[in-house]
């Protein structure tokens, strides 16, 4: 009873913890396409400020229009599907990736008589592998937040620049 019980506080934790790590992965998805949204909105408001002042501040508004257009670009990075490292390992039993290396009646065959170490197994390469997904997305997020925050700020500088009276 106490190795079932081991056994079965192990997978509760696995589930936990690949639960986690999978609601960071949905959470930098969204905080992504937040980050694709304000960046085209920026990069129009930013158009617009220099459509208004007759072209004076259009060198500040490229600056802005690029670190803008980086910062979505590695936002869309960011949520581009992955699964190449679970590609290497082969058939497998939990991950999507793995499940469709083999046939339906080979994978049922799989599942039908895997023991609960192989499964144990599968599931802790698959949280490893989930966990290196969500650090490259987040990677990918930092790098467009700080792209991005300077395309916010040359925004703001245009917008400034904008308002001061042309002599």
């Amino acid at each position: 009873m106490n190795e079932s019980y081991h056994t079965w506080a192990l997978l509760q934790f696995l589930l936990g913890t690949q639960q986690h790590i999978h609601e960071n992965i949905k959470f930098a998805d969204q905080k992504a396409a937040q980050v694709i949204t304000l960046n085209t909105a920026a990069i129009a408001a930013v158009y617009a400020v220099v459509a208004l002042s007759q072209s004076r501040h259009v060198l500040v508004a490229f600056g802005a229009w690029i670190f803008l257009s980086i910062g979505i670009g590695y936002a869309v990075s960011a949520i581009r599907p992955r699964g190449e490292q679970n590609e290497q390992r082969g058939p497998g039993l939990l991950d999507a990736v793995r499940i469709v290396q083999q046939g339906p009646e080979a994978y049922y065959a799989a599942l039908s008589s895997a023991s609960v170490e192989r499964l144990t197994k599968e599931m802790q390469e698959f949280i490893y592998d989930r966990a290196c997904i969500d650090r490259d997305k987040y990677t990918e997020l930092r790098r467009s937040l700080f792209y991005s925050a300077a395309g916010w700020s040359v925004s703001l500088l245009t917008a400034a620049a904008s308002l001061v009276p042309h002599s």
